[in-house]
């Protein structure tokens, strides 16, 4: 089947552009957010007329093994609400039934939901207009779309033969926590895998869609579009306009991704117009305002942000030594054997991607925001996306000894044993039922005031419709 670039480009930007489009309409004056739109709707056909015939193949075969692949992996990862409800279940459940059943903006009685919130917004008009049942199907709908798009994009830069392969084994990539939880036993946190390293979890490809998947959508289709640029040695417009927009889908994410973009334009394979880039820079501007004015910018928070030095005792708590396993066991040992077969004697363009993925998930550890170091689990998520591609194209497609063969399927068993956990829990806990909380019900303040924002914040003050105002 040919799939057309410039198709799967709209759509993806559709995707994307949608709740930004959305959150001016209803978060700003009207005659802002009008503008704004037609704006972003401007440029958005403008600019994807710049593509020509490009096309990629994907096989009936693929298509549909891949089509029931994604079927399944959303109806377990509990999106809509639905299936297996994890930790992050109660929470996200708030914030979306706050979005159905208050008015826009959110405003509580001193404060306005402030939350990066993008993913939520088109399913929460659906349950404005049709109720809490038929946001949560919109909701697993607009899940069900979004990965859909993230496995287009990975099918597009690679070979037509070997995108099966891909396909099947993307949902299962991840750390080897198992070795990890083996080394630490009982001191790793709450008994979870993942927090086998305590001060850190870099999330694998399951637990990101299962726990994050409003977060973890924006990166795997922005890194997709960016690797089908730098692997194919293509131009795609749109994609300045695009990272812009990903704040108010996730600002953590957007931080990872910043240095590819870098990367992008030193490898000079994208023209910016003057009028993507003032848009770009105005919505930029909008959600920066609209973020910073949560109530943790303002609030100190003992020990949550820092340094690795000014969070940890280095020398007395065996920090560094936990932090050399973390790096072995997530990336380093995956990334030993992609240098030695698939970069040690062709260094292209992809390489300087995975020297860059390297630096980053090297670097990020030393940097702590959050009280659960979400900066650490998010931020990763662009550079873990460029490392998954280049390990499962080193399983696949390099040649080596037989010895080696064995090692690394060994090592791929190991790191997709904590995902055929988290199947496995989707499948004994699925449910239908789908029930509502209030974001008023989360168990403490400083749980709540992640969530919220002042009213006499700069935002509210310059961008709030004037009924808010008054």
């Amino acid at each position: 089947m040919k799939i057309s670039i410039r198709m799967a480009l709209l759509l993806t930007s559709a995707y994307i552009i949608l709740p930004i489009i959305l959150f001016l309409f209803w978060w700003t004056s009207a005659w802002i957010g009008v503008c704004m739109a037609l704006g972003i709707v401007a440029i958005i056909w403008t600019q994807s007329r710049k593509l020509h015939n490009e096309t990629f193949f994907i096989s009936l075969k693929t298509l549909g093994t891949i089509a029931v692949l994604t079927l399944i992996w959303t109806i377990l990862s509990g999106a809509g609400h639905r299936g297996f409800f994890n930790g992050d279940f109660y929470k996200h459940n708030a914030i979306f039934n706050d979005l159905i059943s208050l008015n826009w903006p959110v405003h509580y009685q001193h404060s306005y939901l402030v939350y990066y919130f993008a993913y939520y917004l088109p399913s929460a008009l659906i349950g404005k207009w049709w109720g809490w049942q038929a946001g949560n199907s919109a909701l697993f709908i607009w899940t069900l779309m979004g990965i859909s798009l993230v496995f287009l994009w990975l099918f597009s830069f690679i070979n037509e033969k070997k995108q099966l392969w891909y396909g099947l084994l993307f949902p299962f990539f991840s750390g080897l926590d198992g070795l990890g939880k083996l080394i630490m036993r009982g001191k790793v946190v709450n008994n979870e895998w993942e927090w086998w390293g305590r001060n850190w979890q870099y999330s694998g490809n399951t637990t990101l869609f299962f726990y994050v998947p409003q977060q973890v959508l924006i990166g795997w289709l922005l890194m997709g579009m960016l690797l089908y640029m730098l692997v194919k040695h293509k131009t795609l417009p749109l994609q300045i306009v695009l990272l812009s927009t990903s704040l108010l889908w996730s600002p953590f994410v957007f931080l990872g991704i910043l240095p590819f973009y870098f990367l992008l334009l030193v490898k000079k394979q994208y023209s910016l117009s003057m009028m993507e880039l003032f848009m770009s820079l105005v919505i930029f501007c909008v959600e920066l305002l609209f973020l910073t004015s949560n109530m943790t910018f303002f609030v100190k928070e003992t020990s949550a942000n820092g340094w690795l030095w000014e969070t940890e005792k280095l020398l007395r708590s065996w920090v560094l030594v936990r932090l050399a396993l973390f790096y072995v066991f997530e990336f380093g040992l995956f990334a030993s054997f992609i240098y030695l077969f698939l970069f040690k004697k062709n260094r292209r363009t992809e390489f300087v991607v995975f020297i860059c993925s390297l630096i980053i998930l090297t670097l990020i550890p030393w940097y702590k925001i959050g009280l659960m170091n979400d900066f650490a689990m998010r931020a990763s998520i662009p550079a873990l996306y460029a490392i998954c591609f280049f390990w499962i194209r080193t399983i696949i497609e390099t040649k080596r000894s037989v010895l080696i063969n064995i090692i690394m399927i060994s090592l791929f068993i190991i790191s997709s044993l904590y995902p055929l956990i988290l199947f496995t829990n989707g499948l004994i806990h699925f449910s239908l039922s789908s029930p509502r909380y209030t974001l008023a019900q989360l168990e403490t303040p400083k749980a709540r005031r992640q969530y919220l924002g002042y009213p006499n914040s700069l935002f509210f003050r310059l961008f709030s419709p004037p009924s808010i105002q008054k």
